[in-house]
């Protein structure tokens, strides 16, 4: 079997694998991933999102989720960064699971007795609720297969969630340049809800006054995005105020701040489009505090 390390990005066709949903993590994409976060770009990120994660910390964190923890790279340092916390590492991929196990046992000094992993396909409503202070949600990469409509796997899904995902998906932006999505309404709905329903998730894993450290590729700070840009992200990680469409969304998060900076971790989007801008950029880390 080809190594993560040497597995080149033009061997797979994405789109393929994108309709086998969270099963792509299994094979190819899964080593594709693995081999992506050993590399010096992310190896940098991991780094300073563990110890921004840290500073962002407002009480001591007891139980910390590293939610799609993929293979352990960033949790290993998280694991170094918060010596007294217990650790959940959730993911959907069993592969990648075993290498974060590995992972720890090789590098982790003992302290791999502290953390445990859960395999479940994500968003999965029955993860354990109100047990976390901090969950950490870095470079999301979720696959679902075309027709899995994961924003309906927690039950039904409020009204006013569904009209202002459609009211979004609908918007587009003043100037015809500035809009970065090339999604058509009804599939850009379906990622609106889709990403909704993950911040809902990691809401309910966290107990109240608790922390989701969540980490997104972006091109640019988060205050520099337009509006209607703002307002997506806003939605999906359940921080938007406002009315829209002429309904409310439910707010379960409080954004307290965020960064950004430029890195070649960008280059996991332009690896699955081909897209030239696609390899501008870097990554933003937001602090949301649950409310």
């Amino acid at each position: 079997m080809e190594s993560p390390r040497t597995l080149h990005y033009r061997r797979i066709n994405f789109d393929r694998e994108f309709n086998r949903g969270g099963k792509a993590y299994e094979s190819i994409v899964g080593r594709w991933w693995h081999g992506r976060s050993e590399d010096a770009p992310h190896a940098y990120a991991y780094r300073r999102i563990a110890r921004y994660a840290r500073a962002s910390s407002r009480r001591p964190a007891g139980t910390i989720v590293d939610y799609a923890c993929g293979p352990g790279n960033l949790l290993l340092r998280l694991v170094r960064e918060f010596p007294r916390a217990r650790f959940i590492g959730v993911d959907g991929s069993s592969m990648l699971l075993k290498a974060a196990l590995e992972r720890l046992t090789r590098s982790a000094g003992g302290a791999e007795h502290r953390v445990r992993f859960i395999r479940t396909e994500l968003p999965d409503p029955r993860l354990p609720r109100a047990v976390a202070d901090m969950v950490v949600y870095a470079f999301p990469n979720m696959l679902h297969r075309p027709d899995q409509k994961p924003w309906r796997s927690g039950g039904r899904t409020p009204p006013d969630d569904v009209a202002v995902a459609r009211h979004l998906a609908r918007a587009r932006e003043p100037d015809p340049d500035d809009e970065t999505i090339d999604e058509d309404p009804d599939s850009l709905f379906e990622s609106l809800l889709s990403d909704r329903a993950i911040g809902r998730n990691i809401r309910r894993m966290l107990r109240r006054g608790g922390i989701c450290v969540r980490v997104e590729y972006s091109d640019a700070l988060r205050t520099e995005l337009t509006d209607l840009t703002q307002q997506r992200t806003a939605f999906e990680e359940g921080s938007l105020q406002g009315t829209f469409g002429g309904r409310r969304p439910a707010r379960f998060f409080r954004l307290l701040r965020s960064t950004y900076s430029r890195s070649r971790v960008v280059e996991d989007v332009y690896h699955q489009t081909r897209q030239p801008d696609d390899r501008k950029g870097g990554y933003m880390i937001s602090v949301l505090e649950a409310i």
